[in-house]
């Protein structure tokens, strides 16, 4: 059985989406009713069910299938049998770079969308995932001098 049409909302989105077609409508009440067979209202926020669970709290998790739906942060996740637990495939590092005139350090913005750390204990365990769930990023640094200026430690490496 088909479940049906929720009322009451207009479905804006993706834009220009045929919601009169039979195949849209197929795909929409088979959508709800996996939904329903996992006990997932149809409403219900994103990041109340894609979450991980960094020392004891829930981080909600961004993104969605990835392509070809269009989604830049491609998260896979099992919510109805594990919720909470690591997604099994998508975003794990990301970088954006750009130059501005004159500059020949890039301007970059980077991220480890599930941290740097899998100690619990570590600073780093959970960092870079909050900037994740905020839509925010961690600054990248490339050239000597930014490195340098940035650097929390150093450790020379010499051959015998």
């Amino acid at each position: 059985m088909v479940a049906p049409v929720p009322r009451g909302r207009p479905l804006g989105t993706p834009s220009g989406l045929n919601t009169a077609s039979a195949a849209v409508q197929q795909a929409f009440g088979k959508a709800l009713a996996d939904l329903a067979a996992a006990h997932v209202p149809y409403d219900v926020a994103r990041g109340t069910l894609e979450y991980v669970v960094r020392d004891g709290r829930k981080i909600p998790l961004p993104g969605g299938p990835g392509d070809p739906d269009g989604d830049f942060n491609a998260v896979y996740q099992d919510i109805a049998g594990h919720p909470g637990a690591d997604p099994s495939m998508g975003s794990s590092y990301m970088q954006i770079v750009t130059w501005t005139g004159g500059s020949r350090c890039p301007q970059a913005s980077t991220l480890v969308t599930y941290s740097e750390s899998a100690n619990p204990a570590s600073p780093h365990a959970a960092d870079q995932t909050e900037l994740f769930s905020q839509r925010r990023w961690a600054t990248g640094y490339f050239c000597p001098a930014q490195v340098a200026a940035h650097a929390l430690s150093t450790t020379v490496l010499r051959s015998r």
